[in-house]
């Protein structure tokens, strides 16, 4: 296993509290002996500012170029709103995004293509949410608020049975928001201006757990069966899948006895 090192950037406003929860899931994974990732830390945005009066330092854009990746959590507070744009605490992310060649967000994504018949482009295959409702998963996805409620009976029909979170900002301290059952969604008077957050929840279909605990599993149990209590590890390894607990209590019953 090769040793990787990690520049992580807090940022500003709710940054340093994100970065605080990451970095136990790293110390976790490290402890597990599952990845060997050592990490330092810089600042950028109004954090940056607040310290060397500059959104990103020389010294830490090529900090992050000798790192084998960055973790940046937020950049961006209403104190620096008044500054000129170098000084504000987004660009020190369009500095460092320069700086590294790194010009195109690629994320996981899906094409709602039954939305598309509101925007400039022109289709209407309604096969993708038809698709996406057979799924388990939360999706999150973003949409004008002056098209939000064509959309609505689309969502109706394909999420039924599923929570909803609209989300409109309106500042960087306060959203309005409607949180409400699929079912139950009607028609919204949100400002037609900016855009809309939509968060759906996932769906439970009654599938029956499964008794077999994988091999990662059982990875992850010999590493932490001296470290938790077995009602620890059982609640850590229950979480987000499809094995019994009761299997989960033997296997470690079976780890404490062989020891």
């Amino acid at each position: 296993m090769s040793k990787k090192n990690i520049l992580i950037l807090p940022g500003d406003e709710v940054g340093p509290e994100i970065t605080t929860e990451v970095i136990k899931i790293l110390d976790f994974f490290n402890e597990s002996k599952m990845t060997d990732i050592s990490y330092e830390f810089g600042d950028i945005g109004g954090a940056s500012l607040d310290k060397y009066n500059k959104p990103i330092t020389d010294e830490t854009l090529e900090r992050a170029r000798k790192s084998d990746a960055v973790l940046l959590a937020s950049v961006g507070t209403p104190k620096y709103d008044n500054n000129a744009r170098e000084l504000k605490p987004e660009h020190g992310l369009l500095v460092l995004r320069k700086y590294l060649n790194l010009f195109i967000n690629i994320r996981p994504i899906f094409v709602f293509n039954t939305l598309l018949d509101y925007s400039s482009i022109k289709s209407d295959l309604i096969n993708d949410l038809e698709r996406l409702s057979k799924l388990d998963s939360s999706f999150v996805f973003f949409i004008s608020s002056k098209k939000f409620n064509h959309a609505i009976p689309y969502l109706k029909k394909n999420f039924s049975g599923r929570k909803i979170l609209v989300c409109r900002e309106m500042t960087k301290y306060f959203e309005e928001f409607i949180r409400t059952e699929v079912d139950n969604l009607d028609y919204i008077n949100f400002e037609k201006k900016g855009e809309i957050t939509i968060v759906i929840s996932q769906a439970i279909f009654g599938k029956k757990k499964s008794l077999n605990l994988d091999e990662s599993d059982k990875r992850i149990i010999d590493s932490m069966i001296n470290k938790l209590s077995i009602k620890e590890i059982a609640k850590l390894i229950n979480q987000g899948k499809k094995v019994s607990k009761k299997e989960i209590y033997n296997y470690c019953i079976k780890l404490k006895n062989e020891k």
